[in-house]
């Protein structure tokens, strides 16, 4: 398997994570494990459709996966190229006419939220010769889209509260980040929901997840009841609970699989 992965050019670091690409020329059939990261993420697949293991649903050409509630099990088999854009949580929303929130524990074609780019966009994707040529070409379509988006003034205050919640050193609540960005608590509900496309509760949950896979990283001999009090939670029992509604599997059994890396925090840049 050949890896890539690239920072965006600044005008649209605070908008996008990252950019990677996959390739496997293998036949083996390959299931991997997708996990709550609270980001979104545009993919362009190229080879044997990959399918969720449950209920079989297979996936398009290019997709773009919403903030996930839960975890599901991706299957891939035979040669395939991947290339994906991953949002910052809130970066998606400057890119698209349609709300995040309307993408929540979905993945939908690209076709169907940018009709008229879409095939073109894909084309180009798939003839390019490398990955920097790939980012290229996405980058210049996503630069068309953000000058004519208006909605810098509402990202920009929906960030400053999403880097407090990222950042902070002690547990943040729905309060506290309605306080952070100046809304009552039902404002930042619907706001939220709106344009980052998950509920403030849920974003929130997922950081608390995603930062005790990135603390274990960092720190593989530590114990498990200091891991839980480290991220916010209650006690061990209520991280085990947490661990297995979004992986569903249990911390032990969690890092047992292997070296764990949070997608949220590692390489961390916006």
């Amino acid at each position: 398997m050949n890896y890539h992965q690239s920072k965006p050019s600044p005008t649209l670091s605070p908008y996008i994570k990252h950019f990677w690409a996959l390739s496997n020329t293998t036949s083996s059939l390959c299931k991997q494990r997708i996990i709550p990261c609270g980001l979104i993420e545009l993919s362009f697949f190229f080879g044997p459709s990959p399918w969720q293991v449950s209920g079989n649903n297979t996936l398009m050409q290019a997709w773009i996966s919403g903030q996930q509630t839960s975890y599901y099990d991706l299957a891939l088999q035979g040669s395939y190229k991947l290339f994906s854009i991953v949002f910052t949580p809130a970066g998606f929303m400057m890119f698209s006419k349609h709300a995040p929130a309307e993408l929540e524990d979905k993945q939908i074609p690209l076709n169907l939220l940018m009709p008229d780019k879409a095939a073109e966009w894909t084309e180009k994707i798939e003839s390019a010769a490398s990955f920097q040529e790939q980012q290229s070409i996405s980058e210049q379509y996503l630069f068309k889209a953000i000058e004519k988006n208006a909605q810098s003034g509402l990202f920009e205050r929906l960030n400053k509260g999403i880097q407090m919640a990222s950042f902070s050193n002690n547990p943040v609540e729905v309060n506290t980040l309605a306080s952070e960005v100046c809304y009552s608590r039902k404002q930042l509900e619907r706001i939220f929901r709106q344009h980052v496309g998950t509920s403030p509760k849920q974003f929130l949950r997922t950081l608390r997840f995603q930062k005790a896979i990135h603390l274990f990283a960092q720190h593989p001999e530590i114990s498990f009841t200091t891991l839980s009090y480290g991220c916010g939670y209650f006690d061990q029992s209520h991280m085990i609970r947490e661990f297995k509604l979004l992986s569903g599997l249990t911390p032990k059994q969690f890092f047992a699989q292997g070296p764990a890396e949070s997608d949220y925090y590692s390489s961390l840049i916006y």
